[in-house]
């Protein structure tokens, strides 16, 4: 029986070495290649999100300059949207919308360790 009881809990071993998170460097295009120095996303607004569709954890969206950003995420399959302000390397402000990766067939996957994606984003008249 203890022979048995501790084989049983070998098999229950935990690999504590796992990464369970990503480092996602994120980038920013525009349609036409304009670079953004800073992007400020409008939070308040209900449809500006970054969800891990496998826990349903929410992130902040990272703060973009000079068109990247980082972001330590839990690994996962991700849904993210927003709308906000673009200030552009000349100084003018934009209004600007992701909504590319905002439904379940186009979620973003971030399963490596190391991952790098590029939003498409478009203006807004």
């Amino acid at each position: 029986m203890g022979v048995m009881l501790a084989w049983g809990l070998a098999g229950c071993d935990v690999d504590h070495d796992e990464n369970i998170y990503c480092e996602a460097e994120i980038a920013l295009q525009l349609p036409d290649n304009a670079q953004i120095a800073l992007l400020r996303p409008d939070t308040d607004l209900e449809g500006t999100f970054f969800r891990n569709l496998n826990t349903q954890i929410e992130y902040t969206i990272p703060t973009f300059v000079n068109n990247r950003a980082t972001a330590r995420v839990q690994k996962g399959i991700y849904l993210i949207a927003f709308e906000g302000e673009a200030v552009m390397a000349d100084g003018t402000v934009r209004s600007v919308r992701l909504a590319d990766y905002s439904v379940t067939r186009e979620a973003i996957y971030l399963l490596g360790d190391y991952e790098s994606v590029t939003l498409n984003l478009s203006y807004l008249q």
